[in-house]
């Protein structure tokens, strides 16, 4: 077996960032080559002997990375940033310099594209490196990225997925912090989760009171009842703030504002979103390609739609 000497100079760009991470405390596990697909190290690191935050490295070694210069960057296409965008956990590009008799420098580029990278062109960006690590200064890796860089990117990375969180500290905190000026950058992914979360919260907090196929109430005292409809009815308010208005394609999110509307016997509106929801299912081709049962969901809705009807021509019926 014969190897090209690409790949003896990505070994040891590998070898020699991984030795400084271990140096540091990081626990390294390399991806072995033959079986590199995108990332080459995946990396923990450590606090008082207990694993703290996970993180990939792609090391990039080349004669391009110059040991004197402030900065390098790296050109990386669509389908290679979609796959480390997919990861769980953050990816940094490491960029070496090919200088193998010495102790260079290395570079570290954080790959968030809407924050770091504007389009060279529809299928490349350039990311450019967030620091320049001195390797023959063993606090510069620990002080510059793994206790600094390292939390802010984790947080960023998260809120990118739609999840907002306290900036991660190994010691425990009385005041939790939170970056400012970064959030209005994902604004609808995080808005996606938080409808999410509203709709997921406020059917399974119905679930507790009511049957949600039948809206038939169980055991519950009437103490209980009105603790735990006050205890719902606020996410449920969020959520249709949310929702109002517009055509977003989630009958979920419709059939639990008119499941409320239904308990608080205002039919009309509880009738209005039955219909919007079975409209949205009809009208999207593409939720009916994916979703084999659509008929079935349809079918369900259409129960509120005629128990709401039963309501409305009976007016002995009292709501539950």
């Amino acid at each position: 077996m014969n190897f090209t000497e690409n790949q003896i100079k990505g070994n040891w760009g590998e070898q020699y960032v991984a030795e400084r991470l271990s140096a540091c405390g990081c626990l390294v596990h390399q991806v072995p080559q033959g079986h590199d697909c995108g990332i080459d190290l995946y990396c923990e690191s450590i606090y008082h002997g207990k694993p703290f935050l996970h993180f990939w490295f792609q090391v990039k070694t080349s004669k391009e990375y110059k040991s004197e210069n402030d900065y390098c960057s790296y050109r990386a296409g669509s389908d290679e940033l979609e796959y480390w965008l997919s990861q769980p956990i953050p990816v940094f590009i490491v960029l070496v310099p090919d200088e193998q008799d010495k102790r260079p420098p290395f570079f570290i580029c954080p790959i968030i594209p809407e924050i770091y990278a504007p389009k060279v062109n529809d299928k490349t960006f350039t990311f450019k490196s967030m620091m320049k690590i001195d390797c023959n200064v063993l606090s510069d890796l620990s002080d510059k990225f793994l206790n600094s860089a390292l939390i802010c990117e984790t947080f960023v990375w998260d809120a990118r997925k739609g999840k907002v969180s306290f900036l991660k500290n190994p010691e425990a905190e009385y005041v939790y912090q939170i970056p400012t000026g970064v959030i209005h950058v994902f604004e609808e992914k995080l808005k996606l989760s938080l409808r999410l979360t509203l709709w997921r919260l406020s059917e399974d907090l119905l679930s507790q009171l009511y049957d949600i196929d039948t809206l038939s109430l169980k055991h519950h005292s009437a103490i209980e009842k009105s603790e735990l409809l006050n205890n719902v009815k606020p996410y449920i308010q969020a959520l249709e703030v949310f929702v109002r208005g517009k055509n977003i394609g989630n009958y979920e999110n419709i059939v639990t504002i008119g499941l409320l509307a239904e308990i608080e016997a205002n039919y009309p509106k509880a009738e209005e979103h039955y219909q919007e929801a079975i409209d949205s299912i009809q009208g999207d081709s593409h939720f009916k390609e994916q979703h084999k049962n659509w008929k079935d969901l349809i079918s369900k809705i259409q129960g509120h739609l005629n128990r709401i009807k039963q309501l409305k021509s009976n007016k002995s019926i009292q709501p539950t």
